[in-house]
């Protein structure tokens, strides 16, 4: 059976369903991930909640947005390869968080 996960963000799936999603492949299901954003917004959103940034979290907020996005999508590619998802399996929409509720 085919299977697809939406992340809004990268890591959802894992925090999603990360453990339903190694089930459904060692079951042998084609499992694709589709990542709908590239975590842009995490820059905006740190910038106005810097007081919550744990220590190590406070260098991000001098990153630009294309920075955080490329970060994100690396992070979310390691995690499919992790996972053992062929990069077929792996779809990237790189909407910024923002502008996903406009597309």
């Amino acid at each position: 059976m085919k299977i697809v996960v939406f992340a809004p963000h990268p890591d959802d799936e894992i925090y999603g369903c990360g453990g339903s999603i190694l089930k459904w492949m060692e079951e042998g299901h084609d499992v694709h991930i589709v990542y709908v954003t590239d975590n842009r917004v995490l820059i905006t959103w740190g910038k106005e909640h810097d007081q919550l940034l744990e220590e190590e979290a406070k260098d991000y907020i001098n990153l630009s947005e294309d920075e955080i996005g490329k970060i994100g999508l690396s992070e979310a590619e390691e995690v499919a390869k992790a996972f053992g998802f062929p990069n077929s399996n792996v779809h990237l929409f790189k909407i910024h968080d923002q502008d996903a509720i406009n597309q």
